[in-house]
């Protein structure tokens, strides 16, 4: 489809949607994320936006966002599973249009979720929470090693993962006949760095995983913005300095807390997370991101509601990133959540 095309398509299948199961044909509105329309009903404004199904998990925020910029007060948010495909998470797929379904729940007033089937609409019932994925034990021995190397050791979704500077240097793989190893390379999907650890890094030895910290290391302390492997991963960066120092945000200690649904490529933005203590003794959830990202609040909202719903919620951002639509998502939550800002560095 040409990008060109891809908008006028969208907006003409919301059109058709809204027409078939309420009966009415909004008025079209600017929507980067898909497509969106109004109505008035009874001197109410009624929105639906259509989410693009190339992203629909990052839907909500922006839908949000656009309903407060345009006086809606009745959101309806349509998700076509079918076109999106699912995720994986704890083991078990996740539906696309339940998964954004759990996390409006974390908002007051919240939107109605619906899936889109074909030319029907039916209503989005929220997903439980992914059962937590604990790695097998031969994925466990490989803790040690990447101690050894100076790297630091994550575990999300049954993954053992080597960071440095929160940079993803490593990851345990489970090969076609059941054995897991080590792979060592810059990201999950596309190994951003293949061809710099082709040669002395290949193998996945203690020698080249070693060597590769080092390299990483020195990247990443340069803050070289002409270095490939400066400026990649800034939210899981943010983390790792809470972590090393959770005072900021008034925390006695912080461990890293796993996405609810695995993070997608280290290309694309996506808040990191920590789980800890404060002062007082309460449970706390911090989660870190980087420039301004719409869905840092829902997806935030939803770790919290999962691993700990009675915690304090902290988004950390750099200074700058502190948007006021972020500002105004987090005191719409149920429970709102306060911004700290933090320098990356």
């Amino acid at each position: 489809m040409d990008a060109d095309q891809r908008p006028a398509l969208l907006a003409a299948k919301l059109r058709g949607l809204v027409r078939a199961r309420w009966g009415v044909a909004p008025e079209p509105s600017s929507f980067p994320g898909g497509a969106a329309g109004t109505t008035v009903v009874d001197g109410v404004i009624q929105g639906w936006v259509l989410a693009d199904d190339r992203r629909p998990r990052g839907a909500l925020g922006g839908a949000l966002t656009w309903a407060d910029r345009v006086g809606v007060a009745g959101l309806n948010v349509l998700i076509d599973d079918e076109a999106a495909g699912n995720a994986r998470a704890g083991g078990a797929l996740v539906v696309a249009s339940s998964a954004v379904a759990r996390r409006a729940l974390s908002f007051t007033d919240p939107p109605h979720i619906w899936a889109v089937h074909g030319t029907e609409l039916v209503e989005a019932h929220p997903a439980l929470p992914p059962e937590p994925s604990e790695p097998p034990a031969e994925a466990l021995v490989h803790l040690e090693r990447i101690e050894a190397a100076g790297a630091v050791a994550v575990v999300e979704h049954g993954v053992v993962i080597a960071e440095v500077d929160g940079l993803e240097v490593a990851r345990t793989v489970t090969d076609p006949d059941g054995s897991i190893h080590l792979e060592i390379g810059v990201g999950r999907h596309d190994r951003m760095a293949s061809s710099l650890m082709a040669g002395p890094f290949a193998g996945g030895t203690d020698e080249s995983l070693r060597r590769v910290v080092e390299l990483v290391s020195a990247q990443r302390a340069s803050r070289d913005v002409t270095q490939p492997l400066s400026n990649l991963a800034p939210e899981r960066r943010l983390r790792r300095r809470i972590i090393d120092d959770p005072s900021p945000v008034g925390c006695r200690w912080l461990e890293p807390l796993p996405p609810v649904e695995p993070a997608p490529s280290i290309k694309e933005p996506f808040p990191a997370g920590a789980l800890g203590k404060s002062a007082s003794g309460g449970e706390v959830v911090v989660v870190c991101s980087s420039g301004v990202d719409l869905e840092l609040v829902p997806l935030a909202a939803d770790l919290r509601g999962v691993h700990a719903p009675s915690a304090e919620l902290v988004l950390v951002v750099p200074p700058g990133d502190d948007h006021p639509v972020t500002r105004q998502l987090a005191n719409r939550l149920c429970h709102p959540a306060e911004i700290v800002t933090l320098d990356l560095g």
